[in-house]
């Protein structure tokens, strides 16, 4: 149980990050949750190479599970719905429309945008530019030998090699 609560609290945090736009912390905490995501596919495919009993495949399957949970929330929650939303909804307020915004840094194109606002708000809008960049980042993240981002394919591959097991296991009885 309380796994689950540090899990939770984890989830928390990143969420309040990115209300709070505190680009910096959503960096640690996206990093921390998504190497416990690679750390549970380890988990379960060291598991998987020995020969496992009902509750054993059970565990694995939880597991499997929760990391399904972290990669949809890095993959496509935080970052292209939640963190882009906190992103856009923000942009009124320096008088730019969402697709000049990502235009202009994804171009590099930076100083243009800052150019058309006042000094003052300069830095809140280097802030948003800051937070988009982690949000890019984590988004095209692989990590090699895995091809895909959030190694998409780690997953995909755990997880049909622990339902193969599983099926097995299920025949057996």
């Amino acid at each position: 149980m309380r796994k689950k609560q540090i899990t939770n609290d984890l989830l928390a945090k990143i969420m309040q990050a990115t209300y709070l736009f505190d680009w910096i912390r959503l960096n640690q905490l996206i990093s921390e949750l998504y190497y416990r995501y690679l750390n549970i596919l380890d988990f379960v495919n060291m598991l998987t190479t020995k020969d496992l009993g009902h509750e054993e495949l059970n565990l694995c399957f939880i597991k499997v599970e929760e990391a399904r949970v972290y990669l949809y929330f890095l993959g496509y929650f935080l970052t292209e719905q939640f963190g882009s939303g906190a992103i856009e909804r923000r942009l009124p307020a320096y008088n730019i429309k969402s697709l000049d915004f990502y235009n202009s840094v994804d171009q590099f194109k930076t100083p243009e945008l800052l150019s058309n606002i006042s000094e003052e708000d300069v830095k809140n809008l280097m802030e948003i530019v800051n937070f988009y960049l982690i949000l890019k980042y984590w988004k095209q993240k692989t990590t090699e030998p895995h091809k895909l981002y959030f190694a998409e394919d780690y997953f995909n591959e755990t997880k049909s090699k622990l339902l193969l097991l599983i099926e097995e296991n299920f025949n057996h009885q």
